[in-house]
């Protein structure tokens, strides 16, 4: 329980000692000091933790858990006490602050003691750590892919494909029903995923429900998937009504469809959904995952499936597949294959216990004695959280590095079945500073190698990649998300709570909001007025799906603007104006704002007291009064700013944000463009821009990155100065992501972008390129692998010379008239998957629409990974 805190605030002195904040030597001493308690009592803590069932320890993880969190408190206010020296006020706290440090210390010292004078615990009890060694065997290991493997299944998926090519009239629903764990996604998404279903079922869309759905959210993804429509951010601000009326026109008018909803609860949800899937009888189907044999039946009490546990031979199957990929089964050695055996009945043929157990063996020696001292520790029924299936996440968890267990546990705060994007959890686990800063690499570096491990260990899954091979976004299994609760609510680490419309702290009807918290013990709406409420302070804020106007009083006895360090909404509708308070919170370093609606969204006073702010992203844009950020150059740590509009701080302060790795700015101005072209080569951390204008962006920003600058993503939207793009050798050494949308130009683009050898993904869209045709070199674009061409209206001939494009895996094209004859002669190129929708589809959208999307369109065939 108390390890996670102890590991959090460990990494807060850590990067504070590292960050070398002005006038902090003074109590440098003191911060070490507390470091090597901490780091000295972390190893005692997890000993003491397979201990909870003792009174004595448990009492002592508590009051170690207090004292970090304690800690924290501190260390969040520590920066901005040390910055202006000068300062009376400053002077005063800082004395405070230092004894209050010293105060720590002894507490540390005291429990120490305590520790070993009243428990007595010996090293002997201490469990097996990953040492050095293995960990750098670890970090350089890739692991095997399960993707794609089915193991013990196969029987299941015939029985469903059987069910869904079954000639009927009549739209049917048909349920996989069976225990958590046991494999119902996995086969719903194999039998999604095959081409004969994809045949027979053109019309497809996958929704995860969950316990707590939401109809509104469910319907917008079954819109969105089957509409073949670009992305249209408005869709957020329908109503229910409008887009069940939506929905069922769409599935009636495309002929045969197959929707699946996966995970779900309750019998309700599919009287709710009828009306909006209609029976056009023509053999339509709807297949529901659940664990209740009642909501199967309620569905359809002849069409439902149960599954099983796999059966000895395929448990060893697959646990041998997964823990030593390279050697076939029927090679492994007579002893380990009875160890093996042994392991695998420990898990009672549960395919997600499996997975798991197995995956910690591939990190662990490939003999006897070490699988035989992994089914031992199996054994010891010491863990008293819920069913004994994660017995084995338990194991594996304890394994992990003390410093990647906040990471994963951090990961539960998002809400069932949600793809969570893998930059911004990056940038959530840095505000929060659960990633160690290194002299040698990046946080970014150390967060994407912890990120892969926990993916190579099957704690979480991967939803989908970046053109470039990197994960884009992942998920996490419902009961390995009730695990991380668990921990968390044991650590006050955070705490999910799902509020109520009439809730006093906060009106809004979020499905879940997420608070990381100091002191949050009950899964349950807690208002001001509640006996608990009085010093609890929230460290972040995080809101999901919210439907409502978002109201809050940040001064209440739930926030402490000076302990603030994340607010993260999404969903509010029609907000036009941030709170007041949020200026003054001078430890907030992530702000994330997305409201549904169109709009700009207003600073309500400078922000320059926010000079801990390292990422800001507010949509749809955000600017300050008289449309100026006034103080902005102050945030020297700002590395993310999204969607704010240009104004006078480009001349004043853009170069004072050196740190800036990702910036999008709207509504340029000719005046303000000639600044920031002049402004962009000092910005030498850039590593994704976007600008967009109404008026024309000068062509030469394509000119200014040189020198060995690591710019890899550029968007311009907007119309370009010049007619044709600069040569090869002036674009930007590492650019690997082009996006042209309006850029008007009418010299082929491809004689020059064939020659950038770093170019991986290019999108024309909405008339970038006003010709007729486009020809691509038998040596042009060596690695480009994406490429998306998008309401090119006069765009009708691609010409691709033998050896042109060697790479090229994905081909999109988006209301084009002439798509069919763009496409023509590319038929010998097999593996390359093409995408087209075709402008009369694009026609319909349109004229549905009340009003144009300004969104960039993106494709409606989406690649579900569930």
């Amino acid at each position: 329980m108390a390890e996670l805190v102890v590991s959090q605030v460990v990494l807060q002195i850590s990067n504070l000692l590292l960050e070398k904040v002005f006038g902090m030597l003074d109590i440098h001493r003191e911060l070490t000091e507390i470091k090597e308690h901490l780091l000295d009592l972390s190893y005692t803590v997890v000993s003491s933790s397979k201990q909870q069932h003792d009174a004595a320890a448990k009492a002592w993880l508590h009051e170690i858990r207090d004292v970090a969190n304690d800690l924290s408190d501190l260390l969040g206010i520590l920066p901005e006490n040390y910055r202006f020296s000068l300062s009376p006020k400053k002077v005063i706290a800082r004395l405070k602050l230092r004894k209050e440090l010293k105060n720590v210390l002894k507490k540390l010292k005291f429990l120490k003691n305590k520790w070993n004078r009243q428990l007595n615990v010996s090293d002997n009890n201490l469990p097996l750590s990953i040492t050095e060694g293995s960990l750098k065997k670890q970090r350089s290991m890739t692991g095997a892919s399960i993707d794609g493997t089915i193991v013990g299944l196969e029987e299941d998926k015939l029985t469903i494909v059987s069910l869904l090519c079954q000639p009927v009239k009549h739209r049917e629903a048909i349920s996989i029903v069976g225990m958590g764990g046991v494999g119902k996604t996995t086969l719903a998404l194999e039998v999604y995923n095959d081409i004969e279903i994809q045949k027979l079922f053109p019309t497809r869309a996958w929704v995860t429900v969950s316990a707590f759905p939401s109809i509104t959210d469910i319907l917008r993804q079954i819109k969105t998937q089957v509409s073949s429509q670009p992305s249209d951010r408005n869709i957020q601000s329908e109503s229910q009504e409008d887009l069940v009326g939506e929905v069922k026109r769409l599935l009636s008018e495309q002929g045969r469809y197959l929707i699946v909803m996966d995970d779900v609860w309750s019998t309700e949800l599919w009287d709710e959904m009828q009306t909006a899937i209609p029976d056009v009888q023509d053999g339509s189907r709807v297949i529901f995952t659940t664990r209740s044999q009642a909501v199967a039946k309620h569905a359809n009490p002849t069409t439902y499936h149960l599954m099983g546990a796999l059966n000895e031979e395929n448990s060893l199957k697959l646990l041998f597949r997964i823990a030593h990929p390279d050697q076939a089964i029927e090679e492994v050695p007579e002893e380990l294959r009875e160890i093996g055996k042994k392991l695998a009945g420990t898990c009672q043929g549960v395919p997600l216990t499996l997975v798991l157990v197995a995956s910690f063996l591939k990190y662990k020696e490939y003999s006897p004695s070490a699988w035989d001292e992994v089914f031992e520790a199996l054994q010891r029924d010491d863990y008293d959280y819920g069913p004994k299936i994660l017995v084995s996440l338990n194991l594996s968890y304890n394994y992990l590095p003390s410093e990647w267990k906040p990471c994963f546990v951090y990961i539960g705060i998002f809400p069932f079945g949600y793809h969570i994007s893998v930059r911004r959890l990056i940038r959530l686990w840095r505000a929060e500073r659960l990633i160690q800063q290194e002299l040698d690499k990046s946080m970014e570096e150390t967060a994407y190698m912890i990120l892969e491990q926990l993916i190579q260990r099957c704690f979480v899954e991967v939803v989908d990649y970046r053109y470039n091979g990197t994960v884009k976004s992942i998920k996490i299994h419902d009961l390995l998300r009730d695990f991380c609760i668990y921990k968390a609510r044991d650590a006050l680490f955070f705490s999910v709570l799902p509020l109520c419309e009439d809730n006093s702290l906060i009106s809004l009807s979020f499905n879940e909001c997420h608070f990381p918290a100091e002191n949050i013990d009950d899964r349950e709406c807690i208002g001001p007025s509640s006996e608990n409420s009085k010093n609890k302070k929230f460290h972040s804020f995080l809101g999901f799906n919210s439907s409502l106007k978002f109201d809050i009083s940040l001064h209440s006895n739930y926030f402490h603007p000076k302990l603030l360090r994340v607010i993260d909404i999404e969903g509010i509708s029609k907000i036009y104006e941030l709170p007041k308070e949020i200026t003054s919170m001078s430890s907030l370093r992530y702000l994330r704002w997305i409201v549904a609606t169109n709009g700009i969204i207003y600073f309500p006073s400078s922000i320059k007291k926010m000079f801990n702010l390292e990422t800001l992203d507010i949509h749809p844009q955000v600017t300050g009064p008289d449309k100026d950020m006034d103080g902005i150059g102050v945030l020297k740590n700002l590395h993310t700013l999204k969607r704010i509009i240009a104004g006078k701080w480009i001349m004043r302060d853009l170069a004072n944000l050196t740190n800036l790795s990702k910036l999008r700015i709207h509504d340029l101005t000719a005046d303000s463009m000639e600044v920031l072209v002049n402004l962009l080569k000092k910005l030498r951390l850039l590593v994704s821009l976007t600008l967009q204008s109404s008026e024309k962006i000068p062509t030469k920003v394509l000119t200014v990155f040189k020198d060995g600058h690591p710019l890899h993503v550029l968007k311009l939207l907007g119309e370009l100065t010049e007619k044709q793009l600069p040569d090869s050798k002036e674009f930007p050494a590492h650019l690997d992501k082009l996006v042209l949308l309006g850029s008007m130009l009418e010299n082929d683009p491809m004689e020059s972008l064939g020659k950038v050898q770093s170019l991986k993904l290019i999108k024309f869209g909405r008339d970038a390129y006003k010709g007729r045709k486009m020809t691509c070199s038998s040596d042009g674009f060596p690695n480009l692998q994406h490429l998306i061409f998008e309401e090119l209206k006069n765009f009708e001939e691609w010409e691709v010379k033998d050896g042109g494009i060697p790479k090229l895996t994905h081909l999109s094209i988006y209301y084009c008239m002439h798509s069919e004859r763009i496409v023509k002669g590319l038929e010998s190129r097999t593996k390359m998957v093409i995408n087209i929708i075709p402008t009369a589809a694009y026609r319909r959208i349109k004229e549905d629409e009340e009003e144009p999307s300004a969104g960039i369109s993106s494709s409606s065939y989406p690649s579900l990974s569930n």
